[in-house]
């Protein structure tokens, strides 16, 4: 389905275009603005595999109706075949230059397109031209008017060089005269000097060019057209913006005068404001600047400019976040906002956020950053209990107020703290915690400083705003919990930190209240848009003892050792106090379950690597020595991250296999890294790691090159020394020997202290005279004469290895040297490596035979971590052999037949004759005795290989078909060190792609599992978003598979544990539903049983529910119930299909002895992760653009696609749990549903009107989803439900953005 959502039929859905000059300024947004409109679109490019054109593939809309082709206006063959088949042709290509031969190229490159088209049936061409063609004409008069009747003079263009506008105005011309000629319809458009944010990546020219003088014009022609214009100074304002996301200009902010003093706010004089506007850097337009009436409709949310004090905050994050979701644009002050990248990239952020240095001490910053605004939100307070925070608390509270009134802001949101509403011991046990209670002062000075400076600072905020005339709404939030957009952990995360890495071993006997951050942000968007609200909001949404929100962790996380001990076992229980929420519940909130946002803030956590990975198997005692790179040491405060944080390490050779690795384990550990290339630009890999935007710069450098070696390793505190070519070139000793000497010698005189130095094991174990028998360790040297004569790779690294040690001797340098084996795992580079391509070579036959010898092999994630592990412990000198596991080749070769059974892995030795060479033994405990534990060489060839697949180095192979998947890298990968029990589990989800399939795969990956999908076409873009999971790097595969084709299942079901089967079409009227339904059902039960699968998860229906006419109006809705399969015949061929393939599932299943569990859900609701529209987001769609002028007079039950794939999980993880599941989250009147809608989205024109209205409105029946909550599901509102599904489609375009 398109995104053009506004008109189901709109021709555009059905006419190819073509667009020449696709990935220039102009070109691009005209294929963006086809694609919006519907449009399928061919864009031409000289190389359309040039990066510079892969900005037009991430379109919205693009992986589906776009498509290049390699054409050149002067090749008149290749742009018939760009236009065959289109109905139109937009020639926009043309040079930007002055190019004497640009002339010609315009001209006869116009005809081209112009012939073509009319030869290959075209009837509609638009012509991109240039006012470089209507204004160059030095005897018009200043007084006339520009408009579409006016010429340039081409004898004032050639003679003034302007070559460009000659071009142009022979080409439009020659486009007039061929189109006259051929009977094309022709239009020209005319554009001046463009302005605006870019889509491609390079500069434009109109972006580095001075602007003209003005004169009159005419555009009444478009006008005419209904073209609204939009201001210049949005134009320029996104233009800069976008020109600073992409790096082509320095970010600069305004340096405010910091007084000594903290001055009251006053009144200033218009110069002051003036002054100041100029200086904050944050150009929004709210209003129209004159050149045009464009921006008298915009839309109020996008006309309003609000701040947002603290904005790279935890609570202030989100704030900004939920504002940008909702439209408004924002302004964010920090007292640094270079380090508050995370919010750059929030969505809507490039268009409708700006940041500006201020500082609530600071009045003058302030009135800077509230000039022009509408409201503010004061969320900036540090959480601490320093005495000098209830200054800051105060009088900065009382700076904003002031100068929110100076700058005529009427209405201020502030974050106060459930701090200003609990401390105080005189409370009644009893009493019912409202907006009416407050926290005695002496009390919280002596016991609490923060809730001492909330409640002050609350309290001076009430005051300024009664006296300056502003409208206050208090936002009054408890402990906050839930997932952190900013990449530091803040106090509140902290605290259930502790508990999960049992940094805390003992809870106290205490009650706190907990509220959801997302809830928190909506709070705060809530009571600003209700204009009438007015003072406290307690935004509460539990009171728990701590012991029950230990047990809830417990329940989610049972791997983590959360301690059961309480500090107080002697005295009873603390009971939970009472609470009101009704204020906010009043405006319509709903608040997120507990339960939920400590899923959420838990699983977010371990994703940015604050919180280690830890599978269930792994005992409590082992916890705290994993390795895992996410183990930050979460004790007590975070005082070493800080350090980490201050440190600069820099990496050389950063864009290689282990130097990729090295530079990603730094940035998990909170290290600002340097990453040294011969050419930064061939690295981008490295840029898209975690934390690389913040802590990561790229700088060009050469080991041989001693000065740039120095200015690189400039103000460092370690270096890592891993360049080093892997090659047999005989040039490669002295580049090795001397590059190292460089690397040691900068170091020294840059002041480094620490080195760690890559070697290799080619420096140890290449000696004839070892004895077989003799155990291999640190100690070990390789022999130089063998190495020179027989491998020159492992002379180099040895004679780079001596010279280190020498040069850091000499020089006083602390050295520690990692010595790697052959390395294996996923790669993160674009490029295979020659350790990869020597597993790969057996995979594709390549390799007939396979040597009779022995090798040690290493994870390079191991590798990456020992380099970090010897440079974090101090003590830690001389060498350290890496190795894993020593293997026989025919070892190997048997693993990877095992987990790829469908490659043909040879079985040949070459040398049968002798005996097997037997592995020798080795020594890696020096790296044991630092904590590293080694990954099983199993899990690291089996990610290796799946991580080529989705790479398209090594094509996908299943059952004798191949089919190569070209996908670009995915650059989110888990460490994968823990042998949790999840990890160790493949399991395969048949109908991935799908809304529900799409979010079962999104939650098996979260939960740890090996997932294996089924997709009709994998290299279908449709399936691109399973790609882009967290998780999907390293744990996703996608096979080619169809229910249909039993070959094809018996191959994606091998080695699974488990098997979900969620394919199935949606649709009344598509004819193989019946045979899909049934007989693909049956095929996936048998092949699974086939290849040894014991559980199966069956998604069903409701629709295999609850038809059935004879049942009872007041009956109970459960598992018990089936619908009528003759009355689902006649009326909804969809259910039948679902009952009788629930039906045949369950059969099959006793038959073959297959374990079932069978997830019923209901009409499904939520957020999409899949591009296109599922049915039931059409069906609130419809609804919401007016498509839908009635609703039935009918019920029908609701959940949400979330709990619908927690539930899928829940059932295959309860080893016990059979049968069905019935997972409805609420049963509703459509009228109901619509008002919900209309409650969140008043701004939408929703259907009022009732098909039936002379009859009684259908009650909702009775039903029962406690199996699932038996389980522990608790279901999401259905509000949020709706609330997120509308948000997610306007973002993704389905659903036209309307405000208020």
């Amino acid at each position: 389905m398109s995104s053009n959502f506004e008109a189901n039929n709109n021709n555009g859905e059905k006419q190819l275009v073509c667009v020449t000059g696709a990935g220039g300024f102009i070109g691009s947004w005209v294929v963006k603005e086809l694609l919006i409109r519907g449009y399928h679109v061919r864009g031409t490019a000289r190389d359309p595999a040039d990066s510079k054109n892969a900005h037009l593939l991430e379109l919205e809309g693009a992986d589906q109706r776009l498509s290049l082709c390699r054409a050149d206006v002067l090749d008149a063959a290749s742009l018939r075949a760009a236009f065959s088949g289109c109905h139109g042709v937009f020639h926009v290509a043309s040079p930007v230059s002055n190019d004497p031969d640009l002339v010609p190229v315009a001209v006869e490159g116009t005809r081209n397109v112009i012939n073509a088209a009319a030869d290959m049936g075209v009837r509609r061409v638009v012509f991109t031209s240039s006012y470089g063609a209507v204004h160059m004409n030095p005897s018009r008069s200043p007084d006339a008017v520009l408009d579409e009747t006016c010429w340039s003079d081409y004898e004032f263009c050639k003679q003034t060089d302007n070559l460009y506008c000659c071009a142009k105005m022979m080409a439009e011309m020659t486009a007039t005269e061929e189109a006259a000629k051929r009977g094309l319809e022709l239009a020209v458009v005319v554009p001046s000097m463009t302005m605006g944010p870019m889509l491609q990546q390079t500069l434009n020219f109109s972006s580095n060019h001075p602007m003209a003088k003005p004169y009159k014009f005419s555009n009444q022609r478009l006008k005419d057209l209904g073209l609204e214009f939009t201001p210049l100074r949005k134009s320029l304002h996104e233009a800069v913006l976008c020109m600073q996301q992409k790096s082509h200009l320095p970010l600069i902010y305004p340096v405010p005068k910091l007084s000594s003093t903290v001055p009251r706010c006053r009144s200033i004089s218009d110069t002051t404001i003036k002054l100041f506007n100029m200086s904050c850097n944050s150009a929004e337009v709210a209003a129209n600047d004159g050149s045009s009436n464009g921006g008298e409709k915009q839309q109020q949310q996008e006309e309003e400019v609000v701040c947002v004090t603290g904005a790279g905050g935890f609570i202030g994050s989100w704030v900004v976040k939920e504002l940008l979701l909702r439209g408004y644009r924002v302004r964010g002050t920090a007292r640094d906002p270079s380090k508050n990248a995370h919010l750059l990239a929030l969505d809507g952020a490039g268009e409708r956020l700006t940041l500006c240095r201020a500082d609530v001490l600071d009045c003058e910053s302030l009135r800077a950053a509230f000039a022009g605004c509408h409201g503010v939100f004061h969320v900036a307070s540090p959480v601490s209990n320093d005495p000098n925070l209830v200054p800051i608390a105060v009088d900065g509270t009382r700076n904003v107020m002031n100068a929110g009134a100076d700058m005529g802001v009427r209405r201020v949101v502030f974050t106060s703290s459930y701090g200003a509403v609990h401390m105080n011991p005189n409370r009644s046990p009893d009493t019912v915690l409202d907006e009416t209670c407050w926290s005695d002062p002496k009390f919280c000075r002596q016991t609490d400083v923060y809730c001492y400076a909330k409640t002050m600072a609350e309290k001076a905020a009430e005051e300024e705003a009664a006296k300056r005339g502003v409208q206050l709404a208090v936002v009054l939030p408890c402990v906050t919990v839930g997932p952190i957009l900013h990449p530091a952990i803040n106090t509140s995360i902290n605290h259930v930190v502790r508990y999960l890495t049992g940094a805390a071993p003992t809870y106290p006997n205490a009650v706190a209240a907990y509220v959801d951050v997302r809830d928190v942000a909506r709070a705060h968007a809530l009571v600003y848009e209700r204009h009438d609200a007015r003072g406290r909001y307690l935004c509460i949404g539990a009171v728990l003892h701590r012991a029950h929100l230990l047990q809830m962790l417990k329940e989610l996380f049972p791997q983590y050792p959360v301690t059961s001990k309480c500090k107080d076992d002697g005295n009873p229980m603390v009971e939970p106090y009472k609470f009101s929420n009704q204020r906010l519940k009043d405006l319509g909130f709903e608040f997120t379950p507990m339960r939920k946002c400590l899923y959420d803030a838990v699983v977010c956590m371990q994703q940015k690597g604050h919180l280690p990975l830890v599978g269930t198997a792994v005992p409590d005692q082992n916890f705290r020595a994993s390795t895992m790179s996410s183990n930050n040491s979460m004790e007590a405060n975070n005082g070493d991250d800080e350090k980490k944080q201050e440190q600069v390490v820099c990496v050389t050779g950063a864009g290689g296999f282990i130097g990729s690795w090295v530079v990603k384990e730094l940035l998990l550990r909170g290290y600002r890294v340097r990453g040294t290339a011969r050419d930064p630009r061939k690295n981008a890999h490295l840029l898209d790691l975690e934390g690389a935007k913040e802590r990561l710069t790229l700088c060009r450098a050469d080991v041989l090159d001693f000065a740039s070696l120095r200015a690189a390793f400039a103000g460092c505190h370690g270096v890592f020394h891993i360049a080093s070519p892997v090659s047999k070139d005989p040039n490669l000793v002295p580049v090795a020997i001397e590059g190292t000497r460089n690397v040691m010698k900068a170091a020294a005189d840059m002041g480094v202290r620490r080195v760690v130095f890559t070697s290799s094991y080619g420096a140890v174990h290449m000696n004839p005279n070892r004895s077989p028998d003799a155990v291999l360790d640190e100690s070990c040297w390789s022999d130089p004469e063998f190495c020179q004569r027989e491998d020159i790779y492992c002379y180099a690294k040895m004679m780079a290895e001596k010279t280190a040690t020498e040069e850091a001797s000499r020089r006083r340098l602390q050295l520690a040297v990692v010595v790697p084996c052959v390395t294996v795992g996923p790669i993160l580079q674009p490029s295979v490596n020659f350790s990869c391509h020597h597993v790969v070579r057996y995979l594709t036959g390549a390799a007939a035979t396979y040597p009779n010898a022995v090798a040690a092999y290493a994870d390079v994630r191991d590798v990456a971590r020992a380099h970090v592990l010897v440079y974090e412990h101090h003590g830690a000198r001389g060498r350290y052999l890496c190795i894993g596991t020593v293997i026989h080749r025919a070892e190997l070769l048997r693993m990877l037949k095992e987990l790829f059974p469908q490659y043909p892995v040879t079985s040949k030795c070459e040398d049968e004759g002798n005996q097997m060479v037997k592995p020798y033994k080795f020594s890696n405990q020096r790296l044991r005795d630092l904590g590293l534990e080694f990954t099983p060489l199993r899990k690291s060839l089996h990610e290796a290989i799946e991580c080529l697949q989705r790479k398209g180095h090594l094509p996908v192979v299943t059952l004798g078909i191949t089919i190569t998947i070209t996908m670009s890298s995915i650059s989110n990968d888990n460490n994968g060190d823990q042998k949790r029990q999840q990890q160790q589990q493949l399991v395969c989800v048949t109908g991935a792609g799908g809304f529900i399939g799409s979010w079962v795969v999104r939650e098996l990956l979260l939960r740890g599992y090996r997932v294996r999908t089924t997709v009709r076409d994998p290299a279908d873009r449709k399936n691109a978003h399973l790609l882009a999971l967290e998780g999907a790097h390293e744990r996703l595969s996608l096979r080619r598979a169809d229910v249909l084709d039993f070959a094809g299942l018996l191959a994606a079901f091998a080695g699974c544990h488990g098997v979900f089967h969620v394919a199935c079409p949606l649709s009344n009227r598509d004819p193989e539903l019946m045979a899909v339904a049934v007989d693909g059902t049956r095929n996936v039960m048998n092949a699974a049983a086939d290849m040894g699968v014991r559980r199966v998860v069956f998604t069903s229906s409701y629709g295999a529910v609850h038809m059935n006419p004879n049942r009872s109006p007041d009956a109970v809705l459960d598992e018990s119930c089936w619908s009528d399969p003759e009355f689902c015949r006649q009326k909804d061929m969809y259910c039948y299909a679902k009952t009788m393939a629930e039906m045949a599932a369950t059969e099959e299943a006793e038959k073959r002895g297959l374990e079932l569990a069978v997830v019923v859900p209901s009409m499904t609701m939520g957020p999409m992760l899949q591009r296109a529209l599922n049915l039931s987001s059409t069906h609130v769609a419809n609804y919401l653009t007016g498509a839908k002028k009635s609703y039935p007079n009918a019920v029908a039950a609701y959940v949400d696609v979330r709990d619908v794939a927690r539930a899928h999980a829940l059932v295959y993880e309860r080893h016990d749990a059979r049968g069905r599941y019935l997972c409805i989250g609420a049963v509703l009147h459509r009228a109901q549903l619509l008002q919900m809608l209309m409650d969140l989205f008043p701004q939408y024109t929703i259907a009022s009107k009732c098909d039936d209205k002379g009859k009684p409105m259908v009650k909702p029946y009775e039903f029962s989803n406690q199996r699932l909550k038996d389980l522990g599901l608790e279901f999401t509102p259905l509000r949020k439900s709706l609330y997120d599904a509308v948000m997610c489609m306007q973002r993704n375009g389905h659903l036209p953005v309307v405000l208020p």
